[in-house]
């Protein structure tokens, strides 16, 4: 009955960031934005928002709200501000996501075609798997980039074996891991041809995450269209398919573009990629660089490291005495280290 939505939320939170649809809506329908069968005095319309959310509440920060979480009043800001412009990284739904080790975030990627069809993607990672390849600083999703909208870091010749889960999450858990997507066009397209550019786009997905759509993912891509380019009858087919692989192409790129913009939210330590302090995935710098000096310092960085680790039960016989000791030796280990955006 109902064939075009008002808004599409993505939120972190798990059960409560489905909040942040109801703020979306209640802003929405106090403009008089949504569906209605009958005109009514006094009614307001019903907005369609669907809505997906990832899980990230173990990922750091103060979740004390008690009756009051906060999503509600996220969700009516971000509609707030919605606009063409959209920050990459820590932010949105992806402010508290992980991608496999490396910080999680908001990737956005898109193509225009030669006949000026434009297909885009916006994601937000928080997989099991991992977006770069074992022990190194290359992603995925490296034969795709373009220019070098994540970095320009090359692609791969290396041999991965089938088994080399490095970069992965040390601890799935169920449902702990959701990367959630959403594919858009400017071509009008029928329901069901966008159901198949959906099933398409998940490609992407298998192209930047390493391993992709696990027992401990809950991997979720919509598929739109605003509907504001006609397309003709004959050849539709086709049409469908050169967009669905497309999609596939710039959710790929969408991934890798935000994990290589994610940082780590203020007073939170881990890992991620962009610009490390330490010595990591070949981004190299010295404690006594300039840089480093200005920021916090790598090796408090990586003693809170590998305090978490003892915590969490990776090292639990780790003494105090022995702390300080480990922790240099994360200094030189690449899939397990700190740092900061400089």
């Amino acid at each position: 009955m109902v064939h075009r939505i008002d808004a599409l939320t993505l939120s972190g939170g798990s059960v409560y960031g489905l909040a942040a649809a109801d703020g979306v809506a209640a802003w929405l329908g106090a403009r008089g934005r949504g569906f209605a069968m009958r005109q009514v005095a006094g009614v307001p319309p019903s907005p369609i928002v669907p809505a997906a959310i990832l899980y990230d509440l173990d990922n750091g920060g103060d979740k004390a709200w008690g009756e009051k979480p906060p999503y509600r009043a996220l969700g009516m800001e971000a509609v707030r501000q919605a606009g063409r412009s959209v920050t990459l990284g820590t932010i949105g739904a992806g402010y508290g996501a992980m991608a496999g080790r490396l910080k999680g975030g908001i990737g956005t990627a898109s193509w225009t075609t030669g006949d000026g069809l434009t297909v885009g993607a916006i994601v937000a990672t928080n997989s099991l798997g991992s977006v770069t390849l074992p022990n190194e600083k290359r992603f995925w999703a490296a034969p795709y980039e373009q220019g070098s909208e994540f970095g320009g870091l090359g692609v791969s010749s290396s041999r991965i074996a089938p088994e080399d889960w490095s970069g992965t999450k040390l601890d799935p858990k169920p449902r702990a891991n959701t990367t959630l997507a959403c594919i858009a066009t400017d071509a009008a397209l029928t329901q069901d041809e966008l159901k198949r550019i959906a099933m398409m786009a998940q490609d992407g997905l298998a192209r930047a995450i390493h391993p992709v759509h696990s027992p401990f993912d809950g991997d979720t891509i919509f598929s739109l269209a605003t509907g504001r380019k006609t397309v003709p009858a004959e050849g539709r087919a086709l049409l469908v398919a050169r967009l669905g692989s497309i999609a596939a192409d710039v959710l790929a790129r969408a991934v890798a573009r935000g994990v290589y913009s994610a940082t780590q939210p203020p007073r939170h330590v881990g890992p991620s990629l962009v610009r490390p302090a330490g010595c990591a995935l070949g981004f190299a710098l010295t404690l006594d660089h300039p840089v480093t000096q200005k920021r916090k310092p790598v090796q408090a960085m990586c003693d809170a490291s590998a305090r978490q680790r003892r915590e969490d039960g990776v090292c639990p016989d780790l003494s105090d005495e022995r702390l300080h000791e480990y922790s240099q030796s994360l200094i030189r280990t690449p899939d397990y280290c700190a740092y900061e955006k400089i």
